[in-house]
């Protein structure tokens, strides 16, 4: 097998199609053959900071080769996410995969998924087969271990049921199928239009307040905030009233280079809030059900573009003329 991968060659450079090492596999790894990837925030501020490596932590693939304890997987299609956690320590066993102190994180550990081939976890990898088998077919599958996983985790963390109130802020494929899942869930959800986003926080929050009492929405909301940027998260501590769940992406997960704080107000309301630093990868025949059952629907999330233009999407996202694409090998 040739092995190639997308790199940058130093820190904000351009990112280019060059040979990659041949890997080295575990007695538990897959060598996943990618399908399809998405390139989002992540993967540009991988390039900044891991030059020389592939970027990368999201994609759907074929396993083209395993470990001795992952032979049996050889020709299963499969999603690979952005983290290869040990499974084993009590920060995993706890459920929190994504922060296991002993995490390879694709793109910035290790290569990531633009590649002609990424090294995979047998067991961080879900499989699509049996009643998986055919349920997402398309490039589209590749939201679906990092994009609609985080959504989706944001959700169940925030303890949300079929009644509450759900409110998601930022942009990109992780709001956008946010949005998608707590309706799925039965939540009355509520996403600031661009005429509100464009007031202050206080005034977004009034505007916004108005809108939920009007279609009859009184209980403290769930608020969401995926950006991770400063300026995002005053206006989610604004809408997150007394008593509300506040939720938010960490900088990592959403790709961001900022550190914001927390606003102390939150404490004075009497806010719960949740932090998300990735998913665990045992959401994800859940979520696959719910695209079998037409709940959530992937298409048209991001745009599917062909594998040659991820040096053109990263210069987008660095110039914020898009949130993020798929990118599809031929």
């Amino acid at each position: 097998m040739t092995f190639e991968r997308w790199a940058a060659p130093a820190p904000g450079a351009p990112a280019r199609w060059l040979g990659a090492p041949d890997p080295e596999l575990g007695p538990d790894d897959l060598l996943v053959a990618v399908e399809a990837a998405v390139v989002g925030p992540p993967e540009a501020l991988a390039l900044d900071l891991a030059a020389g490596r592939a970027p990368g932590g999201a994609a759907v693939g074929r396993v083209a080769a395993a470990g001795a304890a992952a032979a049996h997987r050889v020709g299963e299609r499969v999603l690979v996410g952005p983290v290869r956690p040990c499974f084993e320590c009590d920060v995993c066993r706890r459920g929190h995969p994504a922060v296991c102190p002993a995490r390879l994180r694709l793109g910035l550990d290790v290569d990531g998924a633009l590649a002609s081939h990424v090294v995979a976890r047998a067991r961080a990898t879900t499989g699509l087969t049996g009643p998986l088998d055919g349920v997402l077919p398309g490039p589209e599958a590749a939201l679906l271990p990092r994009e609609a996983a985080l959504a989706y985790d944001m959700a169940v963390r925030a303890g949300l049921a079929p009644g509450d109130v759900a409110i998601w802020l930022g942009s990109g494929p992780i709001a956008r199928l946010g949005a998608a899942v707590t309706r799925a869930l039965g939540a009355a959800t509520f996403v600031p239009t661009a005429e509100e986003l464009a007031l202050s926080p206080r005034d977004c929050a009034t505007a916004v307040g108005e809108r939920l009492r009007a279609a009859g929405a009184t209980l403290p909301p769930r608020v969401f905030e995926v950006s991770a940027r400063a300026v995002g998260r005053e206006r989610a501590a604004a809408l997150a009233g007394p008593g509300a769940t506040l939720v938010l992406l960490a900088a990592s997960a959403a790709g961001s280079p900022d550190a914001a704080a927390l606003p102390a107000a939150l404490l004075d309301g009497d806010v719960a809030v949740v932090g998300v630093a990735g998913a665990h990868p045992d959401l994800l025949p859940e979520l696959a059900a719910l695209v079998a059952r037409g709940e959530l629907d992937l298409a048209g999330v991001a745009p599917v573009r062909p594998w040659t233009d991820v040096p053109a999407i990263v210069a987008e996202l660095r110039a914020g003329v898009t949130d993020a694409a798929l990118v599809a090998r031929g």
